[in-house]
């Protein structure tokens, strides 16, 4: 809708400027209202996405915990198995191949006889199972094996500073996996008149093999960590319904920004002159455009990266993270509508620009320090790895850079501009338009 010429406005006064703003507001109003019922319909859909964020930072709190924990747990029965002698290592492995093979032979006669000695297999199945407590292990290399295979495919796809404790991981298991091997090799070569295997490495044995059992879950989730969910927490009964109640007046309050902004340009246009308002108006759906990026940027990189970072901060043993539905809500609209301010960062360095205020050679010259700032930014909010901390900081500085040379473009245009109107003998005071009449005057 193009704005009328100025000659056709018609001089207000002061109640009829405001009588003209209060029906703007009423449509702005309306129209906000129209799209939020709208959003009303698609409440749980709306949820989702907004607890989107949520969900991914934790999955990633979760990932690096689970790592984290696997690696010092491996640690610990490695440091176990190393302890003990590869000779006394090698007799438990023998004693159990023997009742292993006994075990077998065992089993085999149970199935003769449970029909037709139901009590006495009874008795039997209870001492064999009591016995079977007391000396086990025989699984620690198929259980290791298979938790290298879930860590094998956690390093393709892991959480974000996971990748360290996942190899060390791996690492552990290789020298638990050369501890058996060398007690299968000690067993190999003992003569029989060895002695029975000590009491110390049966116990290793078994704890080991308790130990692995628990740690092949570990391994399993940490492998299928992206299915980790946890949920956001409520606190009284109202919080849910008024938590959607003001996702959906948000939502329709930024279905409708494209058409409020447009009422309040339509009502400050018209005070201004011509030149005027040919400098603002190609700025307004740069500004909408740049409001939209820094948004969607904030969605997939920043809260994600953000919350990932601050909901693993500190010590599991003494923090569990318990966030709430409202607090979070909270957090993610400010982020939200922060960054899509900080992508006017370009515009804003124009405006300075042009104005006269500051020059594209002084941006220039502060430039070192605004991609120190924006990689001591990177380095704060995300985990410390090189990937993360490029990908926080790297739109910062493109900002900047985009800044910087829109400055320049302007600046020799305006220059280019005004040799023009030199040439011609045009002064820009006449050629912006000036004595205009403005409303209201």
């Amino acid at each position: 809708m193009p704005l009328p010429p100025v000659a056709d406005l018609k001089v207000m006064s002061f109640g009829e400027h405001l009588e003209e703003l209060r029906g703007r507001i009423v449509r702005s109003l309306l129209l906000t209202f129209f799209f939020a019922i709208i959003a009303l319909m698609f409440q749980s859909s709306l949820m989702s996405v907004v607890a989107g964020p949520h969900m991914r930072s934790m999955q990633q709190v979760k990932g690096r915990r689970f790592a984290a924990e696997l690696n010092k747990r491996l640690e610990v029965l490695h440091s176990q198995m190393q302890a003990i002698p590869s000779r006394e290592g090698g007799a438990a492995i023998a004693a159990e191949e023997e009742n292993a093979a006994v075990f077998e032979s065992l089993d085999a006669l149970d199935e003769e006889r449970r029909l037709l000695e139901p009590f006495a297999a009874g008795i039997y199945r209870m001492l064999r199972d009591q016995r079977r407590e007391l000396i086990s292990g025989s699984g620690v290399s198929s259980r290791v094996d298979e938790i290298r295979a879930d860590l094998g495919m956690a390093i393709e796809d892991h959480a974000w500073g996971a990748g360290d404790s996942i190899e060390t991981s791996v690492r552990h298991l290789d020298g638990i996996a050369a501890v058996v091997a060398s007690w299968r090799k000690a067993a190999a070569n003992s003569s029989e008149s060895d002695p029975a295997p000590p009491e110390r490495a049966l116990k290793t044995l078994k704890e080991v093999d308790d130990e692995l059992v628990s740690l092949v879950v570990i391994a399993d989730r940490l492998h299928h960590w992206r299915l980790e969910k946890t949920p956001l927490r409520l606190l009284s009964h109202v919080e849910a319904f008024f938590s959607h109640l003001k996702l959906a007046f948000l939502v329709g309050l930024l279905m409708g920004l494209p058409w409020i902004t447009y009422e309040i340009w339509l009502f400050i246009a018209a005070g201004l002159y011509q030149h005027e308002r040919s400098v603002i108006a190609p700025f307004l759906p740069f500004s909408l455009i740049g409001l939209v990026c820094g948004g969607m940027f904030a969605y997939h990189v920043l809260i994600p990266v953000g919350l990932s970072y601050l909901a693993g901060y500190g010590d599991p043993d003494l923090f569990e993270p318990n966030f709430t539905l409202s607090n979070y809500m909270s957090l993610i609209f400010t982020l939200l509508i922060g960054m899509g301010l900080v992508f006017q960062l370009p515009l804003l360095m124009i405006f300075l620009s042009r104005s006269g205020i500051v020059s594209p050679e002084q941006f220039r010259k502060v430039r070192k320090y605004s991609i120190l700032g924006a990689l001591v930014v990177g380095a704060f909010l995300t985990p410390p790895d090189v990937v993360t901390q490029l990908l926080m900081a790297g739109p910062l500085v493109i900002l900047y850079e985009t800044g910087i040379l829109a400055s320049v473009w302007f600046r020799r245009r305006a220059r280019a501009r005004e040799a023009e109107l030199a040439a011609t003998g045009t002064a820009p005071d006449d050629a912006g338009g000036k004595g205009e009449s403005k409303r209201g005057e």
